[in-house]
């Protein structure tokens, strides 16, 4: 993980108080993950850490864009990103891993002297994606998708419907039809 290393926040030597980070997640960061979603991107990532005697607290606005795959049409396309996160890490005794206590809270070994953040920004980005994926539309309200493959859809359901039209019903069906009665 050797583009990771700007992601590993070493806050041991700091004094408490704020602390400004700038990072930015590139091809070769999503590359780290063997993302099957993300492949590339573009992203800024602006780190704000309060450091206090027994916590972290990050607070986490990315911008930029990934590349991803539209459900529609099967090309790639830019998908605008626009995330505020805060993650809050409490420095634990007793403790000899890392524990995701919750959602945004986790507690980290006192022992340790720095967080690699790396993981979650990746979270974050990858849950901030919406579950339908497909390319916008245009000023005339005209989709931006593939207008080859759309005609090939499009041909594919005129042929579907019809054939549903005829009244032929296909035969596998009629079979189970007849178990049914």
């Amino acid at each position: 993980m050797g583009n990771l290393k700007d992601f590993k926040i070493a806050f041991s030597g700091l004094k408490a108080g704020n602390h400004n980070f700038k990072l930015s997640a590139g091809d070769a960061f999503f590359e780290e993950f063997k993302a099957l979603d993300i492949e590339k991107g573009e992203v800024n990532i602006l780190l704000n850490m309060e450091k206090q005697e027994r916590m972290l607290i990050f607070i986490i606005d990315i911008s930029g864009h990934v590349e991803v795959v539209c459900d529609r049409c099967l090309e790639k396309y830019r998908q605008p990103l626009a995330i505020h996160k805060t993650l809050y890490v409490k420095l634990q005794n007793g403790i000899e891993n890392l524990i995701e206590e919750s959602e945004d809270v986790l507690l980290l070994p006192d022992h340790y002297n720095d967080f690699d953040i790396s993981h979650y920004i990746y979270e974050f980005i990858s849950l901030s994606l919406p579950i339908k994926r497909v390319h916008g539309y245009n000023e005339a309200g005209e989709s931006l998708c593939d207008e080859e493959m759309m005609e090939l859809l499009e041909e594919k359901e005129r042929a579907k419907t019809d054939s549903g039209n005829t009244g032929e019903v296909d035969p596998r069906w009629e079979a189970l039809r007849k178990l049914k009665n």
